[in-house]
This record gives C-alpha cells, structure tokens and sequence, in this order.
C-alpha cells in the first residue's frame, strides 16, 4: 500500500496533536506512573549543572558514538 507524501504529513500531525493533548491532559503522570523528574537529552553545547537544575531538570544524558 502506498502512502502520500500528503497522507504521511496528515498522519504525522494527527500523531502529534495526540500525543501533546495526551501530554498536557495529564501533568505529571505518565503512562499510569507519576512522573518522578526529566532529564535533558543534549548533543550539542554541554549544559552546566546548575542550569540543568535551574530549569527544574533532575539530569542529563548525553549519547556518544564514532
């Protein structure tokens, strides 16, 4: 079956809408679980700490590859 390239932008935007109305509906639970911090997912300019902390994160994690 092909796919658009119209149908797959359609698709997409759904599939965002839904999972940001499903992100904000409910703060701070995820998935049944309440949500316990975030973290920062960083590959570019390395935060400081105190910045990571300042904007109310609990950590970073940072994926290093060749």
């Amino acid at each position: 079956m092909a796919v658009s390239r119209r149908e797959l932008l359609r698709y997409a935007a759904v599939g965002s809408c839904a999972a940001w109305i499903s992100a904000v509906a409910a703060p701070g639970v995820a998935h049944g679980r309440e949500v316990l911090g975030t973290i920062v997912d960083y590959s570019a300019a390395v935060p400081s700490p105190s910045s990571i902390r300042a904007a109310g994160h609990i950590g970073a994690i940072r994926y290093v590859s060749d």
